[in-house]
């Protein structure tokens, strides 16, 4: 077997190896012994560096976390500085896209694995951090009146819940059956129904 070790970096080769199962197998094909096997390195290596199978889960979400992040700053920074809805909007198509080109990264960050994974303290602040550049975003939008003054915590909670589910419905496929919207639209599109959920009401036009 091809080993894919290589000398001091084997906590990124066994996560590299874990990542790759998830995409062929799913996570219910994820084991440690696997892990190993497909790395070249003992079974005893990622119980060394991960404790147990949640534990390397979690090391995985965390690295996923991060990325994400990475993704969101960066569409968000190129969008013109100026232009504060085109930098939203850049987030959440960031988020689309990242979920699309590392699905396996993203199941897992979003597995419910382990209840030590839910506490601990690394994984809950890279989590939080891409939930504060969204919610940024959506004050910046709110102080030049562009989505309505309403709490900010709960409009980036749909935000969120909104452009999750679309990626998922994106991952498995759901929009290449004949007469249902294709999926190079359907992105831009649900981007564009929340933005349009956020913006201020307009007073109904009384007729006289």
């Amino acid at each position: 077997m091809k080993k894919t070790y290589h000398h001091g970096d084997l906590r990124n080769a066994l996560i590299e190896s874990a990542v790759a199962i998830v995409g062929e197998e799913g996570l219910g094909g994820l084991s440690l012994r696997k892990v190993a096997r497909r790395a070249g390195v003992s079974h005893s290596a990622p119980a060394h560096h991960f404790g147990d199978l949640s534990g390397l889960l979690t090391a995985i979400a965390l690295q996923g976390y991060r990325q994400l992040t990475d993704c969101m700053r960066f569409s968000e920074a190129k969008a013109d500085p100026k232009d504060t809805l085109g930098r939203f909007q850049n987030i959440g198509q960031a988020y689309l896209d990242y979920a699309l080109a590392q699905t396996s990264y993203f199941r897992i960050m979003y597995s419910h694995f382990s209840e030590e994974a839910k506490v601990d303290t690394d994984l809950r602040a890279a989590s939080s951090e891409t939930m504060a550049i969204l919610e940024k975003a959506i004050l910046a939008c709110q102080k030049e009146g562009l989505v309505r003054p309403d709490n900010v915590t709960e409009q980036a909670g749909f935000v969120w819940s909104a452009v999750h589910g679309a990626a998922l419905l994106l991952i498995e496929k759901q929009f290449r059956r004949k007469g249902i919207m294709v999926e190079d639209d359907f992105g831009s599109s649900v981007l564009r129904y929340i933005y349009q959920g956020l913006q201020p009401r307009t007073p109904p036009t009384s007729s006289t």
